[in-house]
């Protein structure tokens, strides 16, 4: 993309204007948005071209989520859960670490991937975790409460962590990508946030949710990090933060 390119037009943008505080009103998620930036192809922007994608790097997601957030707040924080995973496994892939390319090719086939990390009772997020993962033949069985999935109504991927305690060496923490077809969980619809219900951050509680080997991207010790354990901070805060400082901007008439 040139320095003058966007992935969403002005007009489009507009209308997400329009929508958003109907969204807010009514508590309700923003599936027009949502439909309307599928099309665009703005979940599949910061994909690799070699993969598909637009190859969009994490300055110019930002760039993208700043015109989206000036508009429709709520959209751009619920969107960026999705596109956090997709930025920094593409990081990992250009970097030369394939082992979560599928995950890529997921996202260009329509699969739409959220995060399930917010837990009480844990105050340090994605390097310890108050969920259980049990080991079984195939895969893991999770269980726990997680608070804030955002994108509740569409993910069909849940990202999530879990401790698993009786790993050899001592607890490692699995982090792993729950399909949306599999049981064992229940979505508990808790969300009611001013300017944010658009987002549907519905709670998620697991009770031995079955996630087979081939969604599982890092197995680590509890409290250590990785490369993809430090891109789970970096692509969502720093998109968090351009967000926001746009608000800021709105509030201060810019």
């Amino acid at each position: 993309m040139s320095a003058h390119e966007h992935v969403l037009p002005d007009a489009m943008l507009r209308t997400f204007a329009e929508r958003c505080g109907q969204y807010d009103r009514e508590n309700r998620f923003f599936h027009e948005d949502f439909e309307d930036l599928q099309r665009a192809g703005y979940l599949t922007m910061a994909v690799p071209r070699e993969l598909g994608g637009r190859g969009l790097n994490l300055a110019q997601v930002a760039r993208e989520q700043r015109r989206l957030a000036y508009h429709a707040p709520a959209t751009a924080l619920g969107i960026n859960m999705h596109i956090y995973w997709v930025g920094l496994v593409a990081d990992l892939w250009r970097n030369g670490d394939h082992s979560a390319e599928w995950l890529l090719k997921e996202v260009m086939a329509g699969e739409v991937f959220n995060a399930g990390h917010a837990e009480r009772g844990n105050d340090i997020p994605v390097l310890l975790s108050t969920s259980t993962a049990e080991r079984v033949d195939g895969g893991f069985r999770i269980s726990g409460h997680k608070m804030f999935g955002s994108l509740a109504p569409v993910w069909t991927r849940y990202g999530l962590h879990a401790t698993w305690a009786d790993a050899e060496g001592g607890p490692k923490i699995v982090h792993a990508f729950l399909p949306r077809s599999h049981d064992g969980y229940r979505i508990v619809e808790t969300w009611d946030t001013l300017g944010m219900r658009a987002t549907r951050s519905d709670d998620v509680v697991l009770d031995g949710a079955f996630v087979p080997d081939q969604y599982i991207a890092r197995i680590v010790p509890a409290g250590e990090v990785d490369p993809f354990v430090l891109g789970v901070f970096a692509w969502p805060l720093i998109g968090f933060a351009n967000i926001y400082y746009v608000l800021w901007r709105r509030q201060a008439g810019n």
